[in-house]
């Protein structure tokens, strides 16, 4: 039989929420900031979530990494990932967002392997300047907050 008593639902974040916003530095044009493609990178897409309990598990070390295009508006791009490690993958960081404004490119790299957690969201304010990038991370009230960073990333 059906129901007519309102019922209440109890949603929660399960995935984690990355950010990404732009600030015009020296040598690099404002405007241009609109027009820019924000990748993320080196994360894994698989992953299990078992409805009855909640649960998500990291996707499997031998899973394969994969580029995620953020969502942009403006000066700002937001991507959702499995709640994972990211494995430090090369000598000199592990290229982690990647922003392309017409022919040039700029990259971020983690120094080291950076845990990111589920119902958390990590927001990376980057600085493009024409000899790299400044980087500082903030947190953001709507989702549990992230550890932050400040790091230069130079142009490709």
């Amino acid at each position: 039989s059906s129901s007519t008593t309102a019922q209440s639902l109890t949603f929660a974040h399960k995935l984690t929420r990355i950010g990404v916003v732009l600030t015009a530095g020296s040598g690099v044009n404002a405007t241009d900031l609109a027009t820019a493609t924000i990748k993320i990178k080196n994360t894994k897409l698989a992953t299990t979530f078992v409805p009855t309990t909640g649960v998500i598990t990291a996707p499997a070390a031998e899973t394969n990494a994969t580029d995620i295009t953020a969502s942009t508006n403006s000066d700002k791009g937001y991507a959702i990932i499995v709640p994972q490690t990211v494995a430090l993958v090369e000598e000199g960081g592990t290229p982690f967002i990647e922003i392309t404004i017409g022919t040039n490119t700029y990259v971020y790299k983690l120094e080291a392997a950076a845990t990111f957690a589920a119902a958390t969201q990590y927001t990376y304010n980057l600085t493009l300047k024409t000899n790299g990038v400044t980087l500082t991370s903030t947190q953001i009230t709507d989702w549990t907050a992230g550890a932050g960073d400040t790091k230069d990333v130079t142009e490709n």
